[in-house]
């Protein structure tokens, strides 16, 4: 399975460059961390659980630069 997730470029090894070649991707997906708070406690979470979160001016700000970004790739 690992592998198989590497070969995907899901999960990538420590010192290995990762691939810039998206095979004419066009969807852009973003992942944003907003909140800590989470009722769930799995065992295999890196997240301190807690109330945090993210503001509104930072999560704005953070979508402004990832479409920024995307818009530079093309």
């Amino acid at each position: 399975m690992v592998d198989r997730l590497i070969e995907l470029g899901m999960v990538q090894v420590d010192g290995v460059p990762r691939p810039t070649d998206f095979g004419g991707a066009s969807t852009l997906t973003a992942w944003l961390h907003v909140t800590n708070d989470c009722n769930l406690r799995c065992p295999y979470c890196y997240v301190s659980k807690s109330r945090d979160e993210m503001t509104e001016g930072v999560g704005l700000a953070a979508v402004e630069r990832v479409i920024a970004s995307a818009a530079r790739q093309q």
